[in-house]
């Protein structure tokens, strides 16, 4: 996925950016912002643990943050907007107590009116930063607090105080967790040793993480070994069979599975594609 930054000021408290991706996955995270998503062109399905939303060209996705998500698409280019916490925090009263969500498309005109504001702000939003003129970035900032007084008012729904605390604790674990395999990810590690280090019992890890995450432990660190696999294949002229033992993908059958549910063509066939391109 290639980003095409359109705004960097600091000022302005977000990042505001074009996406174009050949299509592709990612593998589940979260982050501390709300992320809103405009699709252009293309398509792509962002997954939850629990659900899964797809989201056409001219529609939007809004993720929340902290919420585990992972995103496989197809060829698209999107706008991105994403909204810090701190800033949220800052002129939000409660927001972490907000699950902001996109109103279906099921035909309703009020809900369809929604949508058109909210994509027509981030369309001027688009033609400030293009054009730059003289005090474009308070015109920029006043968009965006429109943008968030509309979130907020037809957007968004208000879940207990419980609610949020138990995902915090939730997502502290797997900050733990993640952060160690992704340390580790090419040694050969079991969910067994993940466990005793971070001091959790294995069956508790294994049910807890794929609860939370939508996906099985092994299977999310062969995801993060195929990512740096994927990298090192359109970067390198390096052996697919030294790349896979530079990655920790011992068990190369499942590598392979992976990565073809991943990119839609084998390792062997991804080398040879990035070398047409060269």
């Amino acid at each position: 996925m290639r980003h095409e930054i359109i705004l960097q000021d600091p000022a302005a408290g977000v990042r505001f950016f074009h996406s174009h991706s050949p299509g592709n996955s990612v593998t589940p995270h979260w982050h501390h912002s709300l992320e809103i998503l405009y699709l252009h062109s293309g398509s792509l399905r962002v997954d939850y643990p629990d659900h899964s939303e797809t989201v056409q060209a001219g529609d939007f996705a809004l993720i929340n943050s902290c919420t585990v998500h992972a995103v496989v698409s197809c060829p698209n280019e999107a706008l991105v907007l994403q909204i810090p916490d701190d800033l949220l925090e800052k002129q939000v009263e409660d927001w972490q107590l907000l699950t902001f969500t996109v109103p279906p498309t099921d035909g309703n005109c009020e809900s369809a009116k929604k949508r058109e504001v909210l994509r027509e702000i981030l369309v001027r939003m688009l033609d400030l930063c293009d054009h730059r003129e003289e005090g474009w970035l308070l015109a920029f900032k006043s968009e965006l607090y429109r943008l968030l007084y509309l979130l907020v008012r037809d957007f968004s729904t208000r879940k207990v105080q419980g609610e949020y605390e138990h995902s915090l604790r939730y997502l502290d674990q797997l900050r733990q967790i993640t952060g160690y395999i992704e340390s580790n990810y090419n040694r050969r590690i079991k969910v067994q040793d993940i466990a005793a280090v971070l001091g959790y019992s294995e069956d508790y890890l294994s049910r807890m993480f794929r609860r939370q995450m939508g996906i099985g432990i092994i299977d999310y660190l062969y995801e993060i070994r195929i990512g740096h696999v994927y990298h090192d294949l359109t970067t390198t002229d390096r052996t697919v069979a030294s790349i896979f033992e530079q990655h920790g993908c011992f068990n190369r059958k499942l590598a392979v599975r992976l990565f073809r549910q991943r990119y839609g063509i084998s390792p062997g066939q991804m080398r040879r594609k990035s070398h047409e391109k060269s």
